[in-house]
């Protein structure tokens, strides 16, 4: 997962596939070890509502020593509201979705597991 990322580039999955209070903390700490040094301006951060974001009072106390501002988007907003999404996701979702056509029709219309996927 890691091929052809920055050199300073972490993955990390739950067991299960989604995000988790845990490890939204650890990507926190490496967003804030990432922010630029002898700078004074403050940080905007924007995410979605999801819990591990939200209900995260440590997450919170790390953006706020760090000057960091978190903005939360509405729920159910962020697929019109994150400028990414409109211009190069966009993008990636479509021929994500063809790529995935083919893929899948290679193989006899059966259902990619995870291995090939």
């Amino acid at each position: 997962m890691l091929i052809g990322s920055p050199a300073n580039a972490v993955v990390k999955v739950s067991p299960n596939g989604w995000i988790t209070t845990e490890l939204f903390l650890e990507w926190a700490r490496h967003f804030v070890a990432c922010l630029p040094t002898g700078n004074s301006s403050p940080h905007i951060l924007f995410l979605d509502g999801h819990s591990s974001h939200t209900y995260n009072l440590e997450f919170i106390d790390m953006m706020k020593a760090n000057d960091v501002h978190p903005v939360v988007f509405p729920p159910h907003t962020t697929h019109w509201l994150q400028p990414a999404d409109k211009a190069f996701f966009k993008s990636l979702k479509s021929h994500w979705t063809k790529q995935g056509i083919e893929a899948v029709t290679k193989v006899g219309r059966r259902t990619l597991g995870k291995k090939s996927f």
